[in-house]
């Protein structure tokens, strides 16, 4: 066989070998994008929670404030 046309058949190989790795790279680019959204989602998600969670815990702690005073005022 010709050395030119073995070294055109490893060069085909190779670009071949090149454009499935691209292709893999870009689908994992994209799953990464996908998950740091899903992330940004999620962080904003429990975000909403956690001030939810501390203003349930302020509303509570108003309402036995509350209580307390309007006992104390009962037993004067």
């Amino acid at each position: 066989m010709d050395k030119n046309y073995k070294f055109f058949l490893e060069v085909n190989k190779l670009q071949e070998q090149a454009i499935k790795i691209e292709s893999v790279m870009n689908d994992l680019w994209n799953e990464i994008r996908k998950l740091s959204s899903q992330r940004l989602i999620l962080g904003t998600k429990k975000g909403m929670l956690e001030t939810k969670v501390r203003n349930m815990i302020i509303d509570h702690s108003k309402i036995d404030y509350i209580k307390v005073k309007n006992s104390n005022s009962n037993n004067v």
